[in-house]
């Protein structure tokens, strides 16, 4: 059994280098919000991004708030811990922005949808879900079926999002694996609006 002063040790440790969003909603912002532009990136296109946008959303239903997710950021974060101890692979999809949520109100709030770096959303989305299949595979390899306890987070403000949506990234988690404390980087970005929560993707350094 982990004794309560290493959990506190692990706990302050954590949180020193970030806050959950219920402690310090005005943490300060994320350096550089957009590491993940490949670097030199060049829009090869003459179609404005209203037109790839208008296009991305051929067929996709328009949706005003984030379906499924949990109702708070702890409360997804556990979720998340439960659904990968069972393997729960349906439920860690439904914890995952849809492709209506991308389009509808991720994508229109997100800076790589304006100058200077007008990423078209078809290209972002395609980004965004193979960095969390292959995270989500390294993260079923590494940690499902095994026993975790969730005893706190921490995640950094983002600075690439307009209000309404929310978004945090940097998030590490502390947890016991099989009562073995530790805390990782387990997933990539949470984004929130209207009150509900759910993760960008699954990208992780693992």
């Amino acid at each position: 059994m982990i004794g309560t002063r290493m959990l506190m040790l692990l706990a302050a440790a954590l949180l020193a280098g970030a806050c959950t969003t219920a402690d310090s909603p005005a943490a300060t912002k994320v350096p550089d919000a957009f590491a993940a532009v490949p670097a030199g990136y060049i829009v090869d296109s003459i179609l404005p991004i209203e037109e790839h946008l208008r296009r991305f959303r051929t067929g996709v239903a328009r949706v005003d708030s984030l379906q499924g997710g949990a109702d708070s950021e702890r409360a997804l974060v556990k979720t998340f811990l439960a659904a990968l101890s069972a393997r729960d692979s349906i439920t860690l999809g439904h914890l995952l922005l849809s492709r209506e949520e991308f389009a509808w109100l991720y994508y229109p709030a997100h800076a790589y949808g304006r100058p200077p770096y007008e990423l078209d959303p078809g290209s972002f989305w395609t980004l965004i879900r193979g960095n969390s299949g292959k995270g989500l595979t390294r993260l079923l390899r590494e940690y499902g079926g095994h026993r975790h306890g969730y005893f706190t987070h921490g995640c950094k403000p983002s600075d690439a999002v307009q209000a309404p949506v929310r978004e945090w990234n940097q998030c590490e988690v502390g947890v016991t694996m099989d009562a073995r404390p530790s805390a990782k980087r387990m997933f990539g970005s949470i984004v929130a609006t209207g009150g509900r929560y759910k993760f960008v993707s699954y990208a992780n350094d693992l």
